[in-house]
């Protein structure tokens, strides 16, 4: 009979359709390439129909009677399969994506290769159902029974299977990235090549007697295919992986690919802790492989070692910025130094270049009130400057001639003298009188008596050097004077503190 002919007899009801089913059960029915998508054909017998490449997408088939059908490669995207018997049905490559086949029985079918995206399968009966590379997805399979079934090289990420039961199941080299296993048995089943990349297992979770040679810590979209091999170059023995796993129910891996800021991953640990103060959390080993770290953590069996991997990388991730923040504004504020130093330094040679180009002064003589021992430098110190007696030598006619200016320099240098420490007041006190002294009085009035007192005082200034107020200034006033006094300081002793210096007063 032609698809046409059994499409018509179906119109008639699902009743009558049945009916006509149990007189002609092993007719060969032909529905190849029918488009029954969207049809109402809950409890229908179906049963070794030929349904190769049929449209049956949204189709509401609950409760059917589909064993031994063929539906490779049919669409049945939507469709609602609840509690349909699948039994040794034909589904290689057929398409179940987002289908409802909760409680459905899949017993011996042959799902090779088949699109089960986001299907629920919940307490589906699947056992000895062959899934080789089916793309299962975000699939739903909690409490499913795959008991024997053929998961080989299928895709489970992101699936559950929350309390089902895989028992001798084959999973060789099946991807299980993000996979919720909780209360899952495996035993007895085959786990070789699986990549189990941030799975998520608990103690409930079955590995008796399971086959594991090895397997995949991750999986590289790119190459389409699993790495980081483990073990990396030998197989386990047998039992070892079980026995691997259950360590790792107690521990935490975190991993450090380009390396680790132990400051920083220190700091983060304690936080960690004191979050996770009942989880009792402690280090259990650090390995080293090549340029990564892994950092092993234990815990209490029953914590969530998700939410404490989760936090501890966020953790870490912050402390990181923020010392790596401090690190950058260190920076700046150390290449702000060079700069001013820079600046500093650009002035200094100025002041070098003046120096070697101003004209000698004509000499003067200047006299100013002798202060008494003191241990400041007080308002009294200096009085208003006069001719001495005595001889005039050229020395004094080049101080009379920056007579005025002089004048205005001490009592500049008097005033920030005020702003210098405590400690050095009395040495400051003493040496600025003797300067004013020998000022005042040209028969004391030296070179080198003037020098040595500009150069006492200029001791002082880099002792105290930068950061104090009134310090800088003091400097520069300090120069401007011994220019005046035609006892210049020299290059050599500017350039071993030019720190002290900023620009020069103007004269």
């Amino acid at each position: 009979m032609t698809n046409q002919v059994l499409v018509e007899l179906l119109k008639r009801g699902i009743g009558v359709w049945n009916s006509w089913r149990e007189e002609n059960l092993y007719e060969n029915l032909d529905f190849r390439r029918v488009q029954l998508s969207g049809s109402y054909l809950s409890e229908v017998d179906f049963s070794h129909a030929n349904f190769e490449i049929a449209y049956l997408s949204s189709a509401k088939l609950s409760c059917a009677n589909l064993e031994g059908i063929n539906l490779n490669r049919a669409y049945l995207g939507g469709a609602d399969l609840y509690s349909a018997n699948l039994r040794g049905a034909n589904l290689i490559r057929a398409n179940f994506n987002d289908a409802h086949l909760k409680e459905a029985d899949l017993t011996n079918a042959n799902l090779s290769g088949a699109h089960l995206r986001g299907a629920n399968l919940l307490n589906a009966n699947l056992s000895g159902a062959l899934l080789s590379r089916a793309n299962l997805e975000n699939a739903d399979l909690s409490y499913a029974n795959l008991e024997n079934a053929d998961l080989s090289y299928a895709n489970l990420e992101n699936a559950d299977l929350s309390h089902a039961n895989l028992k001798n199941a084959d999973l060789s080299s099946t991807h299980l990235k993000r996979v919720i296993a909780l209360d899952t048995s495996f035993l007895k089943s085959t786990l070789t090549g699986i990549c189990i990349q941030d799975w998520n297992i608990n103690i409930n979770t079955n590995f008796d007697d399971v086959i594991c040679e090895y397997f995949f810590r991750s999986y590289n979209p790119d190459l389409t295919q699993p790495s980081n091999r483990h073990p990396l170059s030998r197989n386990f023995d047998p039992g070892e992986f079980a026995i691997l796993i259950k360590m790792s129910l107690e521990t935490i891996d975190l991993i450090f690919v380009d390396g680790i800021d132990w400051q920083a991953f220190l700091q983060s640990f304690q936080d960690l802790r004191s979050q996770f103060s009942e989880q009792e959390i402690a280090i259990q080993a650090i390995e080293k492989k090549g340029t990564a770290f892994v950092v092993r953590l234990e815990t209490r069996p029953e914590a969530d070692k998700n939410a404490i991997e989760a936090k501890a990388k966020e953790l870490y991730s912050g402390k990181l910025l923020r010392m790596e923040q401090k690190y950058k504004s260190d920076l700046l504020a150390k290449e702000s130094e060079i700069a001013i130093y820079k600046k500093q330094s650009a002035v200094l040679l100025e002041i070098v270049k003046l120096q070697a180009t101003r004209p000698i002064a004509v000499e003067a003589t200047a006299v100013a009130e002798k202060a008494t021992n003191q241990t400041k430098i007080k308002d009294s110190t200096i009085g208003a400057m006069h001719s001495g007696s005595g001889n005039i030598t050229n020395f004094s006619q080049a101080i009379g001639s920056n007579l005025h200016e002089i004048t205005k320099i001490i009592k500049k240098l008097k005033k920030s003298a005020k702003n210098i420490p405590e400690e050095y007041q009395e040495d400051l006190s003493e040496d600025f009188d003797d300067l004013v002294d020998a000022i005042n009085n040209s028969e004391k009035r030296t070179e080198k008596r003037l020098r040595k007192r500009i150069m006492a005082l200029w001791a002082i200034v880099c002792a105290i050097a930068v950061g104090v107020a009134g310090a800088t200034d003091f400097s520069n006033n300090l120069v401007d004077l011994a220019q005046k006094l035609n006892v210049p300081l020299t290059v050599e002793v500017i350039k071993q503190n030019p720190h002290v210096l900023q620009e020069p007063n103007q004269p």
